[in-house]
């Protein structure tokens, strides 16, 4: 930013020095100096320009009208209307006499005219930002495939079918890299994870704005592999995703170009074989379309497509003589045996031992679909491609850690499947994968089926290694806070049974704990307040709000309890307060609504009695003296 601001700087400054010149020559030499100043300004000029227009090419091409003769006519027609209008002010400079019949067209035309345009251009780019604002959300939208079934995407629309809005997607050439040019020798080699992380392949990636409430999409593709051409509507709703929509700000999107908005979401297309379409969002999938439409197309529509497919190497030039045999090509090198594993489909079910309860799972299987499960439904039987890549998360406590990462070669597993089922009926199979300990370092993988068990080894597996460690450390924090709850349980029943030592004993170890429980000192001002009085929970009640840490249960229940003491005391008025303070906190326990409404009952303010009762029986709170001041109308006898 700053090196154009300086480039802008450095071009004024020049522009403003030829304008200082001009205006020197026709002062002292008039308008032969002029033409002569003229000209040798828009030679230099061209001369300047003249290595940017030959940028790549050799130095030694010789003058022609492109690179040397347009930017000469260029720089001497700007120079002369520049000219033109300074010669007329110079000799009002000299003389006071200005010729108003010739020097006004050339304000209009130098002056005028572009202020005119720029304001015009300015205002039709406000509106348009303002419509961007009022009609669009931002999202990036993202287009993948399988590297086994290459695909050219000719045409992408999202609509709002209610207002008409719709976005079309400016979709760039397809370029293909070398991995389809792998050899049999090299696929073998490959590492399992590479060879199944690289084989999904995106095609497109960008921000792009989505009319507010589109509902449809319109998509068209060509599959090479196939040697199809897809093209179908798609329902579409945005009320599916998970972020929330927002329109953008006007006012700042009027003070800034860049300004974008935030929390934009991750569109994602998955475009399989037959037809299929899968949308998501990041990782999850929202929807699942299948059977899309085809059309054929003609040979020389055909070669149009085949003509943005360039991979690099293997058809170089991509000659109209390459092009018929392309989709032939890559049939024969890539699809033939993956679409027969991919189509043959089984019934089973796929269980773990020894992770966390707390654990989903995202599943890629052959056909190149994903989704996410839970243990409980993976458990359960289901027709479908056999699993090719295991995700496993941690779920609980608000976040999602993916640690671990399973890969199985799903060629060799169909193999070992027709091996077990041998010439019988394929019956339900069970994959069971035993982690021991939620350690990656002793992973089974058995296959059960016919009565059979039998160990599997080809697969792989990969550890995030930082998710791992946070799950640990999370792990052991649950573990220490499920053993304080226990012991604070346990201390409850000991102040209930009046045995204050033991719970002063427990309170003592809950205290040493790292980090404390802040439930923890509401126990402590409990016993505090039964062995050594009222007085002396008061005196340290500051210190106990403190170390509560704003813990709303906590802090709330001990203005609450300090309130009870002070009514106990018949201090109502000050009660009151400590009431109030229990309420602000944790307004939703209608149990403090209660408590406000007996102590202006027993200020004899039987309408603020009333209407705290109405409070308390709106949160489903109800107890003996609720019902007596309502029996009472408010008023204590």
């Amino acid at each position: 930013m700053r090196y154009f601001s300086l480039v802008k700087l450095i071009i004024l400054m020049i522009a403003l020095l030829i304008l200082t010149g001009q205006w020197a020559v026709i002062f002292y030499f008039g308008a032969v100096g002029a033409i002569a100043y003229i000209f040798i300004i828009s030679l230099l000029a061209a001369f300047i320009v003249r290595p940017f227009l030959l940028w790549g090419k050799s130095i030694y091409t010789p003058l022609n009208f492109k690179t040397f003769w347009k930017p000469l006519l260029i720089g001497v027609t700007l120079m002369s209307t520049i000219s033109y209008g300074e010669y007329f002010l110079v000799g009002f400079y000299q003389t006071g006499l200005l010729n108003t019949i010739a020097f006004i067209p050339w304000v209009v035309v130098f002056f005028v005219f572009p202020v005119v345009y720029f304001t015009q251009r300015g205002i039709r780019h406000n509106l348009a930002l303002r419509n961007r604002a009022r009609n669009y959300i931002q999202l990036h939208i993202r287009i993948g495939h399988s590297i086994h079934v290459p695909i050219i995407v000719d045409h992408l629309r999202f609509v709002n079918s209610r207002n008409g809005k719709e976005s079309v997607i400016r979709l760039p050439a397809y370029r293909d890299d070398s991995s389809y040019d792998y050899d049999e020798q090299e696929q073998n080699e490959m590492d399992l994870a590479l060879k199944i992380e690289s084989a999904e392949r995106v095609c497109f990636v960008e921000e792009t704005d989505i009319p507010f409430g589109a509902d449809i999409f319109y998509m068209s593709w060509y599959s090479l592999v196939e040697d199809t051409y897809f093209q179908d509507e798609f329902p579409f709703s945005l009320d599916d995703f998970s972020f929330r929509i927002s329109k953008y700000d006007g006012a700042k999107q009027l003070r800034s170009k860049a300004h974008y908005r935030q929390n934009a979401g991750m569109l994602s297309l998955r475009i399989h074989p037959l037809g299929y379409v899968s949308l998501y969002e990041y990782s999850s999938m929202l929807l699942c379309y299948v059977n899309a439409k085809t059309k054929n197309i003609t040979g020389n529509a055909k070669k149009t497509l085949l003509r943005k497919f360039r991979p690099y190497g293997r058809f170089p030039g991509l000659h109209n003589a390459v092009l018929p045999t392309l989709p032939d090509e890559y049939r024969k090198k890539h699809f033939e045996l993956r679409y027969l594993v991919q189509n043959r489909v089984f019934d089973w079910c796929l269980c773990f031992d020894g992770l966390h309860e707390n654990t989903r799972f995202d599943i890629d299987d052959a056909s190149y679909f994903n989704d996410r499960f839970k243990s409980e439904e993976l458990a359960k039987i289901k027709r479908a491609p056999l699993p090719e890549k295991i995700e496993i998360m941690y779920s609980g406590n608000g976040v999602l850690w993916p640690w671990l990462l399973i890969y199985i070669d799903v060629d060799k597993l169909n193999q070992a499947l027709k091996e077990l089922f041998s010439n019988n009926e394929a019956s339900p199979v069970e994959f069971l994968v035993v982690v021991e300990d939620n350690e990656t370092n002793d992973i089974t993988f058995f296959i059960n089926a016919n009565g059979q068990s039998v160990e599997f080894n080809d697969w792989q597996s990969r550890v995030q290694q930082e998710y791992k460690e946070k799950i640990k450390k999370l792990m052991s924090v649950l573990a220490q806070e499920e053993s304080a709850l226990k012991v604070l349980a346990e201390a409850w029943k000991d102040v209930k049974s009046k045995d204050f030592k033991a719970a002063a004993g427990k309170c003592d170890t809950l205290l040493a704990m790292t980090p404390v429980n802040p439930q923890v000192y509401f126990l402590q001002g409990s016993i505090l307040r039964y062995t050594e009085g009222p007085s002396a929970f008061m005196d340290k009640l500051d210190y106990l709000l403190e170390k509560a840490d704003e813990d709303v249960f906590t802090t709330s229940r001990l203005n609450n309890y300090a309130g009870c003491m002070l009514d106990d005391q018949r201090q109502y008025s000050a009660a009151l307060t400590y009431f109030v303070k229990a309420s602000s906190i944790d307004p939703d326990d209608g149990m403090y609504l209660a408590n406000i409404a007996e102590i202006y009952y027993k200020l004899k303010k039987p309408k603020k009695a009333l209407q705290f009762v109405q409070k308390a029986l709106a949160k489903n709170h109800q107890n003996d003296m609720i019902n007596e001041i309502i029996k009472n109308d408010g008023v204590i006898s």
